[in-house]
């Protein structure tokens, strides 16, 4: 079994009728989260273009979760820009809603968190500086009639930030995203996100804005620099009495050898007062740039996230061979090898020579990826790594077949449960 995290979940290969969702065929079900599934996918017409699909779950078809739902596809098809995920579709299919997201190759931080940090300091900042860009382009997102959505992510935690095997990084599900003509608010007392990255406020249900998100992307970036969780070793009730008295945890009493610059501007970021932090990302990223080292390049981080990926991404890469051989009716065809014919790169795939950007533009740029095509894998070729199909927008199974077998496990017209790594999806709903 392929042990890319040790937080498996279940992935469910589709066959049969169960495929069928419209014109699009789903591959498989990557994971599921309080409201919705996901699935990778690919529409019938184009099967080597794979998506990422995010459904409303079917017991969960009310007015209240529809609102919701519909919120979060109501803000994505916003969003252009090369660090926030894609959506190429918004629709709905016999009565269930759904979006459907450029698909990823690559894993979401919390499952390569350490190898990252493994990188040193320098790979820290660069995705930290990646992931506050995109950031900030969202907390300045405007509607059709160009008023600020003031919104605010509120999730913004290791299993919402991807990285592809080329070095992209990549803020994903927006899910439970705030905005200001959100039309279903949260309910007084109720706390929604990853307490372990909520700023104080958050946590104790007190008024937030965009600055939520900024310490959020600092315990980000400290977890990062330091190599161990920002609250090690704490419950949830440990966690929030802290923040109650404002005893948060400091980064030179933890890491005494850090940098006295770098932990000037990460004790500004995760700050118990709103007030006292960073008032946007993008000032955040502003103080990050001069400890940024320009000889990093962005193909050291996907080639490190390949390297320890390889095997799921040799996985994903069967379990796709398997669809190509389905769509296009090959399967069983003596010399016929999807291995031997490498398939089409997107005409918008992100440039991964790209020079680190030293300045940050709110404009809405032009997208950069379309959904991604996975090449076959050779030796030479294994650092792209495994796919990420997961979560918002963006994923990444670790094992689609049975322990000890060379077959997948699958049942017609059912969908049968495999082990495999956690992927984004996972916290997607």
């Amino acid at each position: 079994m392929i042990s890319v995290s040790a937080a498996p979940s279940s992935v469910r290969v589709v066959e049969g009728e169960a495929r069928h969702f419209g014109a699009i065929d789903l591959i498989a079900r990557l994971g599921q989260g309080g409201m919705a599934e996901v699935f990778l996918a690919a529409h019938r017409e184009r099967p080597a273009e794979l998506i990422v699909l995010k459904r409303l779950k079917a017991d969960l078809d009310d007015p209240e979760h529809r609102a919701m739902f519909d919120e979060e596809a109501r803000i994505m098809p916003l969003f252009s820009h090369p660090n926030v995920v894609r959506t190429t579709d918004v629709g709905e299919e016999a009565g269930r809603r759904y979006l459907a997201m450029e698909f990823l190759d690559g894993l979401p931080l919390d499952q390569c968190a350490a190898t990252v940090s493994g990188l040193g300091e320098r790979a820290a900042i660069h995705l930290a500086c990646e992931m506050l860009d995109g950031l900030h382009y969202a907390h300045e997102l405007r509607d059709g009639e160009g008023a600020s959505l003031e919104l605010v992510h509120r999730d913004v935690s290791p299993h919402n930030v991807f990285i592809t095997y080329e070095g992209r990084v990549t803020l994903v599900d927006f899910g439970i995203a705030r905005t200001r003509g959100r039309a279903q608010q949260t309910a007084t007392g109720v706390v929604r996100g990853k307490l372990s990255y909520m700023a104080p406020e958050q946590a104790l249900c007190d008024a937030l804005d965009r600055r939520a998100d900024v310490f959020a992307a600092g315990v980000i970036l400290w977890e990062l620099v330091v190599g161990k969780p920002f609250w090690d070793g704490l419950s949830e009730v440990q966690i929030l009495k802290r923040m109650t008295f404002g005893d948060l945890p400091k980064i030179r009493e933890t890491k005494p050898d850090v940098s006295e610059a770098l932990a000037g501007v990460l004790e500004r970021a995760i700050t118990v007062k709103p007030e006292d932090r960073y008032p946007t990302a993008r000032a955040f990223r502003e103080a990050l740039i001069p400890l940024r080292d320009a000889s990093f390049r962005r193909t050291a981080l996907g080639n490190a996230v390949a390297e320890q990926a390889k095997e799921y991404r040799s996985a994903l890469r069967e379990l796709v061979d398997r669809h190509l051989e389905e769509a296009r009716g090959t399967a069983g065809l003596p010399g016929i090898s999807l291995s031997e014919a490498p398939s089409p790169r997107p005409a918008d795939e992100p440039n991964s020579k790209r020079e680190p950007r030293e300045a940050m533009d709110a404009t809405v740029p032009s997208s950069r990826a379309a959904a991604m095509t996975i090449e076959p894998a050779t030796e030479s070729s294994v650092p792209e790594s495994p796919p990420s199909l997961a979560d918002s927008g963006t994923f990444a199974p670790s094992s689609v077949r049975a322990q000890g077998s060379d077959r997948f496990m699958t049942e017609t017209g059912a969908a049968t449960t495999v082990e495999v790594t956690r992927a984004v999806c996972d916290q997607l709903a």
